[in-house]
């Protein structure tokens, strides 16, 4: 079988991604999707926690363990909001129909703050 002449290389071609800098709403959007995935992955454990607490012994269970669970309460507050910032912000550039290179700057910024700023509000909650 004779090599195609159409093709002009018979091996694959590495592409290191290694030095490709990605800009922040391509990063805001891939973080997007992984904490959409995060929240959906954690939601059953979340709803068993749920239905636990609605018992009083559960509750009083749970109560004890609370203490212990303070940093993965951060993290899920910080994937809820930046899942919840990073939507809204997805949502309006839609609605808006694209916008110039500054504001989509500036917005996926406001979705980093506003992520830290939901972790620590729940810091604080908790």
């Amino acid at each position: 079988m004779s090599p195609d002449p159409h093709r002009r290389h018979q091996r694959p071609i590495y592409l290191n991604v290694h030095p490709l800098r990605l800009p922040l709403g391509a990063v805001v959007s891939i973080v997007h999707r992984f904490a959409g995935v995060m929240l959906f992955l954690v939601l059953p454990l979340l709803l068993a926690v749920w239905q636990k607490s609605l018992d009083i012994m559960g509750f009083a269970q749970l109560g004890r363990y609370a203490s212990e669970w303070h940093g993965a309460a951060v993290v899920l507050f910080f994937l809820l909001g930046w899942h919840a910032a990073a939507g809204l912000r997805i949502m309006w550039l839609e609605w808006r129909g694209g916008a110039p290179i500054g504001l989509l700057r500036s917005t996926a910024w406001l979705v980093v703050l506003l992520a830290l700023a939901a972790a620590s509000g729940g810091l604080l909650w908790l």
